[in-house]
């Protein structure tokens, strides 16, 4: 992904965020995605329980992580 592709995808900071709030936040950006669009996930926790349940839970949504 180009520098000029990063700067317009969404990023969620989710660090500030209650644990308990953080699920639906994530999830309703997940939701919300245009075909063909990405979102970064910005956590102090591993994401990939996140990650599996987008990747499961929302129909056309592929999620993935790296390090």
């Amino acid at each position: 992904m180009a520098d000029t592709e990063l700067a317009t995808v969404l990023s969620i900071d989710v660090r500030a965020i209650p644990p308990v709030d953080r699920h639906p936040q994530i999830f309703g950006a997940a939701a919300a995605l245009a075909e063909g669009s990405s979102f970064i996930i910005v956590n102090d926790c591993p994401s990939s329980d996140h990650l599996a349940q987008i990747g499961s839970q929302i129909s056309g949504v592929s999620a993935s992580s790296w390090g």
